[in-house]
């Protein structure tokens, strides 16, 4: 059995706040918790191309909504996520290269995010399915797609869906997406409101 963690949970700041505090962890992680297994994220220029974009996130966790703006940057080096205020400070960011994940967050924010976890999450998302299968298929998971225009992405965990995500256009990033963790009962949905590819 697998288990992933929520993507996103937020709170909104009480108070503006400064200072951030930053965390340095190898680029692996904890996933398949009931295994005990880690394994090493696939490099960031396994993507396939180089991207930037600003996308809207609404999901939902339990009780708990949110809605945030995240700004993304993926190259050969590295993949950079940033969260935005309603305000248009920063909460937080997460740069993923090869070996390691540096995270920054606002100090004493209620905010977390677990980063190992929102990488995961966008990995399997955006990465091709080839990347995906080899990524993934020592731990017992897999992935499938299924349709055209519209797209199903499915994790599979011994066949049986642990995660789906829905594409309403066959170009990942054009059109909205919605993203169920099935096992861990969190969903949310992307806009990208501005996209750059290379």
């Amino acid at each position: 059995m697998i288990i992933f963690r929520n993507l996103f949970l937020v709170v909104f700041f009480v108070f503006i706040l400064s200072g951030c505090s930053t965390f340095l962890r190898p680029a692996e992680a904890d996933i398949f918790l009931e295994k005990n297994n880690r394994f090493v994220f696939p490099p960031p220029d396994s993507l396939g191309y180089k991207v930037s974009a600003t996308q809207l996130f609404h999901g939902q966790y339990g009780r708990h909504q949110f809605d945030i703006q995240v700004v993304v940057e993926a190259d050969n080096n590295e993949l950079r996520m940033v969260g935005l205020a309603p305000w248009g400070g920063q909460l937080y960011s997460i740069k993923l290269s090869k070996g390691k994940i540096e995270y920054k967050e606002l100090d004493n924010s209620r905010m977390r995010i677990n980063p190992e976890y929102t990488v995961t999450d966008f990995i399997l998302t955006y990465w091709p399915i080839s990347v995906l299968n080899n990524w993934i298929s020592k731990k017992g998971l897999r992935v499938t797609e299924t349709g055209s225009n519209p797209v199903t992405r499915t994790i599979l965990d011994e066949d049986r869906p642990v995660i789906t995500i829905n594409y309403k256009n066959k170009d990942k990033w054009k059109g909205k997406i919605s993203f169920k963790n099935i096992k861990q009962d969190y969903s949310f949905q992307i806009e990208t409101v501005r996209v750059d590819i290379q």
